[in-house]
């Protein structure tokens, strides 16, 4: 796939293009599944016969009445499949996930096994596979799964992070008790002997080391002659009573026992489930520790740095959360400056931690990274090489002149688990979020049932392999739908996660993103100073306007406002005497002007091109952090902090910009900004100050 003609083949398009080719392959899939049902003991008899499908008919009017009536209904529905939608975190699906989905849908099965979906749970299986092979997991010895979004991929994630961290203390009460003399690896490299291991080291192993411990554990007993079904029986005992097994003890119960505060460092930017996930867990609200943000709206890793280095001593770090892709500017998280930090606490303090990253809007970015040679061991030849790959053909550089987004993804495979969502980036449908834990065999460690290391039938499980059965054992969710994982399967395995496939539809709206950013920069000199005018109520008489962007796109999102200006030396400055409500109060009536809400479902055919909004404030991000952004634009603290800040923001996700702009000479990016003038421009002229 080197063109944008190549993978326009994988959506229906603006038109509904394709619109024959999927008609044909969806009355393909319904035909093939009548044929199954009607091929399944044809001797069986007719039951539903042509006397009462007859004596039906009027039921299925009235069916046919509704269902109209709900299809006019959707006509108001946000046109996600246009390039005019540039608004929330959603666009059309690919085909082959559509496809995918339909036919799961029609069998209905349920994925929370193989016995209740044989053929359904051995494609999530894969899926999972393939979909940590792209994040840099090993797909044999890593554990990924489908969820029901990146709310719940979340918390699983950090209900994982919560049952290893508290091992290790099972495990040296164990050793304690049967006099088990038991070498561990400790952060810093050195050996000792878990007896004597304080609790403040034994909440800090890394992740690597607590997560085998129950498992070498029981192969050194093994080859110390025990047999090992008694050495299974013996533990499993053990830890079921155990004043550290947090399952049946409770976390506020071990806690005390320990003398630990949790503590979870994330962003302000990280999204709300990781506060839900907070109090699902027991930590609280009290657990999280903001860490502010620089001017990018990335987490500050010199101010990270600060707070685990000068962790009391009660303190334990539950977790690190990076973010590749925040929900409300699209930032990425140095992540390889995360994992540096691990690295050095390592080193001077003896301590690690748990790091997850939410990549559930940035993961598929990922895709641009596979593909091509990534042997290297320095990093600035894999940042080197990967520039290269990714901007070959694109003819210009998405992220020129700033390497944290090179270095951020390609250190995603020193995470411990990682949240990605297919019905964002993956252009799946709903719902279909994925969580990938590196270290597969956590799954020993959060079964609902008796651990597997050893198996009466089979024997020992082979060293250091997993294996999944019934995954309901080892998710939080109950049932769960086939047709997110057929769908997940066919699009992932036609559309490989690779530069040359899915890459090359992340590059088109990364490249896409860029350009909108630069027509958002070049608005003074392409509109405003060609459209002076007059507006209403005082001092504004010539006074113009533009839009500036709040920051530089990591992803696929840009937030920009529209702010009035003077003419100043050929170019604009701010003009103060709008205050910062006022300027709030302008682009929340343009927002307004250029979206559908709830309450306002009259038709979306008036509006042209669709926006969405956020707004920064203090309790968010404190002035002091954001300060390059807000000072430029004149805002003072005190005004930040009484009004916070309006802004618009846009996902540019459809993959077809460029391709528009050739084959139907539709500069729709051009058109949008043009659009958002108009629009400001009417706004301002009615505007009473």
């Amino acid at each position: 796939m080197n063109h944008d003609s190549d993978y326009a083949a994988w959506f229906l398009g603006p038109k509904a293009e394709h619109s024959d080719t999927w008609e044909k392959m969806l009355v393909d899939i319904f035909r093939d599944y009548v044929h199954w049902r009607r091929n399944y003991y044809p001797e069986d008899n007719v039951v539903i016969n042509s006397r009462m499908r007859r004596r039906h008919e009027l039921m299925s009017d009235s069916m046919r009445d509704e269902l109209t009536r709900i299809l006019a209904l959707f006509k108001s529905q946000n046109p996600i499949y246009s390039p005019r939608y540039i608004a929330h975190m959603v666009s059309e699906q690919t085909m082959p996930s559509v496809l995918g989905y339909f036919a799961g849908m029609l069998y209905n099965a349920n994925n929370i096994s193989g016995e209740s979906s044989p053929i359904g749970f051995p494609l999530e299986i894969e899926v999972g596979k393939i979909v940590a092979d792209m994040l840099g997991f090993n797909p044999s010895e890593s554990w990924t799964h489908i969820s029901s979004g990146g709310t719940i991929a979340n918390i699983e994630a950090l209900w994982i992070a919560r049952a290893v961290k508290f091992v290790p203390f099972s495990v040296r009460e164990y050793c304690q008790q049967q006099d088990i003399a038991y070498q561990i690896v400790l952060p810093n490299g050195s050996l000792c002997d878990i007896r004597h291991v304080d609790n403040r080291t034994l909440l800090h192993l890394a992740p690597y080391e607590a997560v085998r411990m129950t498992r070498k554990l029981f192969y050194e007993q093994v080859a110390a002659g025990r047999t090992a079904e008694d050495v299974m029986n013996d533990y499993g005992d053990f830890v079921k009573k155990s004043e550290y097994n947090i399952a049946e003890r409770g976390l506020s119960a071990v806690l005390a026992r320990v003398g630990a505060q949790p503590k979870l460092y994330i962003s302000p930017s990280a999204h709300y489930s990781l506060k839900k996930a907070a109090n699902v867990l027991g930590y609280g609200s009290d657990s999280l520790d903001i860490v502010d943000v620089d001017e990018n709206f990335r987490i500050n890793t010199s101010i990270l740095r600060d707070k685990l280095f000068g962790a009391s001593e009660d303190t334990y770090i539950a977790a690190v959360l990076g973010i590749a892709g925040t929900t409300e500017e699209g930032a990425v998280d140095p992540i390889h400056s995360i994992v540096a930090l691990r690295n050095e606490l390592s080193a001077v303090h003896n301590r690690s931690f748990w790091l997850h990253i939410d990549s559930a809007w940035g993961g598929y970015v990922r895709s641009m990274f596979k593909g091509y040679d990534l042997s290297s061991a320095g990093m600035d030849d894999k940042v080197e090489r990967c520039r290269i790959n990714i901007n070959s053909q694109a003819g210009e550089c998405i992220w020129c002149g700033d390497d944290n987004n090179y270095r951020a993804f390609l250190s995603f495979p020193e995470a411990d688990s990682v949240t990605i969502d297919p019905h964002k980036l993956g252009y799946i449908p709903y719902p279909a979020g994925m969580v990938s834990i590196r270290h597969g065999l956590v799954t020993e460690l959060i079964r609902q049932d008796a651990a597997y290391v050893f198996d009466k039938q089979s024997g020992l499980m082979p060293d250091f392999e997993f294996s999944i059965g019934d995954i309901g054992s080892y998710i939080l969710e109950g049932s769960k739908p086939g047709a997110a994982a057929a769908s997940c399967y066919l699009a992932h395995k036609t559309i490989p996660l690779t530069i040359e496939g899915h890459g090359a539809i992340i590059k088109s709206t990364l490249m896409s993103t860029q350009r909108l950013q630069r027509l958002m920069q070049e608005h003074f000199s392409r509109f405003a100073e060609y459209d002076r005018f007059v507006t209403k109520g005082g001092k504004g008489n010539g006074t113009l306007f533009t839009f500036k962007p709040i920051h530089r796109p990591d992803t696929n999102l840009i937030c920009y406002m529209m702010v009035p200006v003077v003419a100043e030396d050929g170019g604009y400055a701010i003009d103060r005497t709008y205050s910062l409500s006022q300027i709030n109060e302008l682009n929340t009536r343009l927002y307004a002007a250029m979206s559908v809400g709830v309450s306002n479902r009259e038709g979306n055919n008036n509006i042209d091109f669709f926006v969405s909004r956020t707004r920064l404030t203090e309790s968010l991000y404190n002035y002091d952090s954001i300060a390059g952004v807000l000072k430029p634009l004149g805002i003072s603290k005190d005004d930040y902090i009484k009004e916070g800040l309006f802004v618009l923001r846009s996902t540019v996700m459809n993959p077809l910009y460029q391709l528009a702009a050739r084959e139907a000479e539709k500069d729709y990016l051009y058109e949008f900004v043009a659009s958002l003038h108009r629009n400001a421009s009417h706004i301002l002229r009615e505007f009473v100050r």
